[in-house]
Protein backbone atom coordinates (compact mmCIF):
# COMPACT_ATOMS: atom_id res chain seq x y z
CA UNK A 1 0.00 0.00 0.00
CA UNK A 2 2.65 2.36 1.22
CA UNK A 3 4.58 2.16 -2.37
CA UNK A 4 0.90 2.76 -4.41
CA UNK A 5 0.58 5.82 -1.73
CA UNK A 6 3.38 7.05 -1.26
CA UNK A 7 1.93 10.46 -2.43
CA UNK A 8 0.10 10.47 0.66
CA UNK A 9 3.33 11.08 2.97
CA UNK A 10 5.19 13.10 0.74
CA UNK A 11 1.96 15.63 -0.22
CA UNK A 12 1.23 15.73 3.93
CA UNK A 13 4.82 17.52 4.48
CA UNK A 14 4.75 20.37 6.10
CA UNK A 15 4.61 23.69 3.47
CA UNK A 16 6.42 24.42 1.74
CA UNK A 17 8.44 21.08 0.72
CA UNK A 18 5.88 19.21 -1.78
CA UNK A 19 4.99 22.73 -3.04
CA UNK A 20 8.28 23.40 -3.72
CA UNK A 21 9.27 20.33 -5.13
CA UNK A 22 6.05 19.94 -7.04
CA UNK A 23 6.24 23.51 -8.44
CA UNK A 24 10.06 22.81 -10.34
CA UNK A 25 8.14 19.46 -12.71
CA UNK A 26 4.20 19.22 -11.95
CA UNK A 27 4.51 17.35 -15.77
CA UNK A 28 7.03 14.57 -14.20
CA UNK A 29 4.59 14.59 -11.15
CA UNK A 30 1.49 14.42 -13.11
CA UNK A 31 2.91 12.20 -15.79
CA UNK A 32 3.47 9.48 -12.52
CA UNK A 33 -0.28 9.63 -11.54
CA UNK A 34 -2.30 10.17 -14.84
CA UNK A 35 -3.17 7.83 -16.89
CA UNK A 36 -1.48 7.99 -20.25
CA UNK A 37 -3.55 10.13 -22.91
CA UNK A 38 -4.33 7.88 -25.16
CA UNK A 39 -6.84 6.34 -21.78
CA UNK A 40 -7.84 9.66 -21.01
CA UNK A 41 -7.46 11.81 -23.64
CA UNK A 42 -4.70 14.55 -24.48
CA UNK A 43 -7.06 17.58 -23.94
CA UNK A 44 -7.68 16.11 -19.98
CA UNK A 45 -3.82 15.76 -19.70
CA UNK A 46 -3.32 19.28 -20.81
CA UNK A 47 -6.17 20.65 -18.15
CA UNK A 48 -4.10 18.96 -15.88
CA UNK A 49 -1.02 20.17 -16.50
CA UNK A 50 -2.53 23.96 -16.87
CA UNK A 51 -3.56 23.57 -13.07
CA UNK A 52 -1.00 22.43 -11.93
CA UNK A 53 0.88 25.00 -13.40
CA UNK A 54 -0.56 27.25 -10.95
CA UNK A 55 1.50 26.78 -7.17
CA UNK A 56 -2.06 27.40 -5.57
CA UNK A 57 -3.36 24.79 -7.59
CA UNK A 58 -0.12 22.78 -6.22
CA UNK A 59 -1.07 24.06 -2.37
CA UNK A 60 -4.66 23.28 -2.71
CA UNK A 61 -4.00 19.71 -3.85
CA UNK A 62 -1.26 19.41 -0.72
CA UNK A 63 -3.86 20.71 1.89
CA UNK A 64 -6.38 18.48 1.20
CA UNK A 65 -4.22 15.68 1.84
CA UNK A 66 -2.57 17.40 4.98
CA UNK A 67 -6.48 17.44 6.08
CA UNK A 68 -7.07 13.68 5.27
CA UNK A 69 -4.07 12.91 7.75
CA UNK A 70 -5.03 15.21 10.54
CA UNK A 71 -8.60 16.88 11.11
CA UNK A 72 -10.17 14.74 8.68
CA UNK A 73 -8.85 11.48 10.81
CA UNK A 74 -9.24 12.86 13.59
CA UNK A 75 -12.79 13.62 13.12
CA UNK A 76 -13.68 10.19 11.60
CA UNK A 77 -11.98 8.37 14.42
CA UNK A 78 -14.14 10.63 16.83
CA UNK A 79 -17.39 9.65 15.16
CA UNK A 80 -16.77 5.73 15.13
CA UNK A 81 -16.11 6.29 18.72
CA UNK A 82 -19.11 7.65 19.52
CA UNK A 83 -21.07 6.03 17.30
CA UNK A 84 -22.10 8.10 14.35
CA UNK A 85 -22.28 7.00 11.00
CA UNK A 86 -23.41 8.81 7.60
CA UNK A 87 -27.57 7.91 7.54
CA UNK A 88 -27.78 9.28 4.05
CA UNK A 89 -27.47 7.46 0.88
CA UNK A 90 -24.19 7.19 0.24
CA UNK A 91 -22.28 5.74 -2.85
CA UNK A 92 -18.74 4.45 -2.93
CA UNK A 93 -16.66 4.15 -6.73
CA UNK A 94 -13.51 2.63 -6.98
CA UNK A 95 -11.34 1.59 -9.90
CA UNK A 96 -10.94 -2.56 -9.94
CA UNK A 97 -7.61 -1.57 -11.44
CA UNK A 98 -5.66 0.63 -8.56
CA UNK A 99 -4.50 0.08 -5.48
CA UNK A 100 -8.20 0.45 -3.76
CA UNK A 101 -8.89 -1.84 -6.04
CA UNK A 102 -6.16 -4.84 -5.58
CA UNK A 103 -5.73 -4.28 -1.81
CA UNK A 104 -8.79 -3.34 0.05
CA UNK A 105 -12.48 -4.00 0.41
CA UNK A 106 -13.91 -0.09 0.08
CA UNK A 107 -17.65 -1.04 1.08
CA UNK A 108 -16.61 -2.92 3.65
CA UNK A 109 -14.39 -0.01 5.18
CA UNK A 110 -17.07 2.66 4.44
CA UNK A 111 -19.12 0.65 6.83
CA UNK A 112 -17.53 2.27 10.17
CA UNK A 113 -18.71 5.35 9.11
CA UNK A 114 -21.45 4.80 6.70
CA UNK A 115 -25.01 3.48 7.76
CA UNK A 116 -25.68 1.30 4.23
CA UNK A 117 -22.92 2.45 1.99
CA UNK A 118 -23.67 1.01 -1.75
CA UNK A 119 -21.39 0.94 -4.71
CA UNK A 120 -19.30 -0.40 -6.99
CA UNK A 121 -15.78 -1.26 -8.91
CA UNK A 122 -15.34 -0.09 -12.35
CA UNK A 123 -12.68 -1.70 -14.28
CA UNK A 124 -10.16 1.08 -14.55
CA UNK A 125 -7.46 2.76 -12.19
CA UNK A 126 -7.88 5.46 -9.45
CA UNK A 127 -9.17 8.38 -12.28
CA UNK A 128 -12.35 6.93 -12.65
CA UNK A 129 -14.09 9.76 -14.21
CA UNK A 130 -11.25 10.59 -16.40
CA UNK A 131 -10.33 6.17 -17.45
CA UNK A 132 -14.51 5.66 -17.51
CA UNK A 133 -16.66 8.73 -17.70
CA UNK A 134 -19.43 6.71 -19.80
CA UNK A 135 -19.66 4.29 -16.67
CA UNK A 136 -18.56 7.06 -14.17
CA UNK A 137 -22.03 8.46 -15.13
CA UNK A 138 -24.04 5.52 -15.26
CA UNK A 139 -23.36 4.86 -11.68
CA UNK A 140 -24.14 8.19 -10.70
CA UNK A 141 -27.52 8.43 -12.85
CA UNK A 142 -28.90 5.09 -11.00
CA UNK A 143 -27.89 6.09 -7.58
CA UNK A 144 -29.30 9.94 -8.04
CA UNK A 145 -32.27 8.05 -9.46
CA UNK A 146 -33.06 5.78 -6.79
Amino acid sequence: LASGYFHWYFLIQPWPLPETLLGQEPALWLQRFLPNSAAVGASTVAEYLRAFAKPESIHATCEDYRAGATIDLANDRADVSAGHKITCPTLILWGARGVVGQLLNPLEMWRELVASPTGESLDCGHFLAEEKPEETLRALKRFFAS
